[in-house]
């Protein structure tokens, strides 16, 4: 950086605005507050696409799995247990009989995997965005309740210089038992 720069960025510094403390606690709080607000619609996000996620596992369960087990039990001669089973199509091979519908079968039930361990996914994300919103309103909490005190004590102080002189001070306390025996 050249001297000439340096000198300019120096004389500008002057322009920077300095905030008050009050200003400052008041951008923290803001801050605070803001990212409350955002972690909260995410965790509400993570939650609601969960929530969807199950119902689409229950869904497809419902409308794919079972009607496929429904019929591979009823294809598959003796599959159910029942005595009043159709026999299998004389015409039809072992193959057609068991294979095709078994493949069909692990085919939906590994999708349903996926979206299971989709689910899971997204419920972690869910639990762990919540345990973020936690700590953070905790600590935003702490940090107003820390503020209002030094507000109250700085309160304090000044009523306590603006006294008059030779007024007693009565927030001392007062002679415990021992103090009168």
């Amino acid at each position: 950086m050249a001297d000439a720069d340096m000198s300019g960025g120096l004389l500008g510094a002057d322009e920077v605005p300095v905030l008050t403390p009050e200003q400052q606690v008041a951008a923290v709080l803001g801050r605070d507050a803001r990212r409350v607000r955002q972690l909260t619609w995410l965790a509400a996000a993570f939650w609601l696409l969960t929530l969807l996620t199950v119902a689409g596992m229950l869904w497809m369960f419902d409308e794919s799995v079972m009607p496929k087990a429904g019929k591979l039990l009823r294809d598959t001669p003796g599959a159910s247990g029942r005595p009043g089973d159709p026999p299998p199509r004389p015409d039809a091979s072992v193959e057609e009989r068991t294979v095709g519908p078994l493949v069909t079968y692990v085919y939906v039930l590994t999708y349903g995997l996926v979206i299971l361990t989709a689910a899971v996914g997204v419920l972690a994300l869910a639990a762990v965005t919540t345990l973020v919103l936690v700590h953070l309103t905790r600590r935003a909490t702490l940090r107003q309740i820390r503020v209002s005190l030094q507000s109250i004590a700085e309160q304090l102080r000044q009523m306590q210089a603006a006294r008059p002189e030779g007024v007693e001070d009565r927030s001392a306390a007062p002679p415990g038992p021992k103090a009168q025996r």
